[in-house]
């Protein structure tokens, strides 16, 4: 009976040492560097996000006399500040801007390659900072947002942020047939891939941007019915993989070409003129003539065709 007593005194004393040194090992741990790698986040696909350090976790400070009895200064803790490092690439020379729940935080200058990176000591706890820049042209890209949690006393690296390109155009309305300039900036070298509001399955040739970032597609209105239009874009880093948020969109309008009948170019007479627009354009459908800016008012009976029907009223007016 004695022996079984001693057992289990032994029996509880090495369970009370092993839980000693399991919960020892885990305190270890926590303050170990350790690095953590997370999904995608909304601003981009291949946002990463690396968290090291975790070190002590407050700060002692002294607290002031109370003005009220006596008693001499306490101690107490603070949260240690949370270092955080946001670094990606944007347009270059760009200036790069930060903010940190909506407020700005500070800003930097990109490289002449686009690269960017800034440091920030800030509290622990859950934030969102935003990242946005203003290309040598002017234009202000979209903010990118990313909501992190920041532990006391680490050093959280955010990289591999993609900026949005920035996106213009050189007009705002169009008459069929003329074209409309879509440009912005970009990271250099990447591929600016253009998505539209009418025809979403239509996939566009990616457009390779410049050494200085800029890019430049030039749009067809000839199909484009009147009407309002969008369009948008974003940019991938073919060799890393990396693929940034969308642009804002760029809004433009198509307008109906106003017709005066057989006076193609509308200076009041009908005359040889008009005769060789008409013959630039006989036999032909005009949805095909996409390499010149088409009048599309030679069709007069329209019926999408130039043909002996649009020469008889041509005729029929003639001034001479």
């Amino acid at each position: 009976m004695f022996y079984i007593q001693l057992w289990k005194k032994e029996t509880i004393a090495l369970l009370f040492l092993l839980a000693v040194v399991l919960w020892q090992g885990s305190q270890h741990t926590t303050k170990a560097s350790h690095t953590l790698e997370t999904q995608p986040q909304r601003g981009g696909v291949g946002i990463s996000i690396t968290i090291e350090g975790g070190g002590a976790s407050s700060v002692p400070q002294l607290d002031q006399p109370s003005q009220k009895g006596g008693g001499g200064p306490g101690v107490s803790a603070i949260p240690a500040p949370a270092t955080v490092v946001l670094k990606g690439f944007s347009y270059p020379e760009a200036l790069v801007t930060f903010l940190k729940n909506g407020a700005t935080i500070g800003n930097t200058l990109s490289d002449k390659n686009g690269v960017f990176e800034k440091t920030i000591e800030t509290d622990p706890g859950i934030s969102t900072f935003g990242i946005w820049g203003k290309d040598q042209l002017g234009i202000n890209s979209q903010t990118t947002n990313i909501t992190i949690s920041l532990i006391s006393g680490t050093k959280t690296t955010v990289s591999n942020v993609v900026l949005s390109p920035t996106i213009s155009a050189d007009k705002n309305a169009v008459t069929q047939g003329k074209k409309i300039t879509i440009f912005g900036s970009a990271t250099p070298k990447s591929d600016v891939r253009i998505f539209n509001n009418y025809s979403p399955g239509q996939l566009l040739a990616p457009i390779k941007a410049e050494e200085n970032g800029h890019w430049e597609y030039v749009l067809e209105t000839l199909e484009l019915q009147a009407g309002e239009y969008s369009l948008k874009v974003n940019s991938q880093l073919e060799v890393l993989g990396l693929i940034s948020a969308f642009s804002s969109d760029v809004l433009f309008n198509v307008e109906r070409k106003s017709c005066f009948g057989s006076d193609l170019n509308n200076d009041g007479k009908i005359d040889t003129a008009d005769f060789s627009i008409l013959m630039f354009y006989w036999n032909k459908p005009l949805p095909k003539t996409r390499d010149v800016s088409v009048n599309s008012c030679v069709d007069t009976d329209d019926d999408g065709f130039v043909s002996l029907a649009d020469f008889s009223v041509m005729m029929y007016k003639w001034t001479g």
